[in-house]
C-alpha cells in the first residue's frame, strides 16, 4: 500500500452481521425482505502478502454493476 495512504483519517463505521441461514430465512417468508442493498458494498480481508487489509476488486465491480442495474430501471 503506498505510504500516503496509511496517512489517512481512521474510517469508522457500524455494521450488522447474520448467518446465512438467517439471510435465507428471511428471504424465504419475504422475498421483498431482502435485496443487493442487503450485501455489503465493499469486502475488506486481511492480505498476509502486504500484511494490511485489502478489499475484493471483483466482487466490488459486481456489487457496482448490480447498483447501476438498479439505477438503469428509474
Amino acid at each position: 500500500m503506498p505510504e500516503d495512504l496509511k496517512k489517512l483519517p481512521e474510517f469508522k463505521f457500524e455494521m450488522e452481521l447474520i448467518g446465512i441461514s438467517e439471510y435465507e430465512s428471511l428471504n424465504n417468508m419475504d422475498p421483498f425482505a431482502t435485496s443487493i442493498f442487503d450485501f455489503p458494498y465493499v469486502i475488506f480481508e486481511y492480505d498476509r502478502k502486504i500484511s494490511d487489509l485489502n478489499f475484493r476488486k471483483e466482487y466490488t465491480d459486481h456489487i457496482k454493476d448490480q447498483y447501476q442495474a438498479v439505477d438503469d430501471l428509474r
